[in-house]
């Protein structure tokens, strides 16, 4: 089931900076995020991080 995502708090410059990438890439800041966010959740290094900060591991 889908999710949905809140950031809070983030500088109008960043926001500017992804409106500009997106653009390029040709999707909506929502589209963007959601593609790295994924790309992200798929790397190996973010199991490993996570099960680094998990006390119970």
């Amino acid at each position: 089931m889908p999710v949905t995502v809140y950031l809070r708090d983030l500088d109008d410059d960043v926001y500017q900076r992804l409106e500009q990438l997106a653009r390029k890439a040709g999707l909506s800041v929502e589209a963007l995020l959601k593609a790295r966010i994924e790309q992200l959740a798929n790397r190996p290094v973010a199991e490993r991080l996570a099960r680094a900060h998990d006390p119970i591991a």
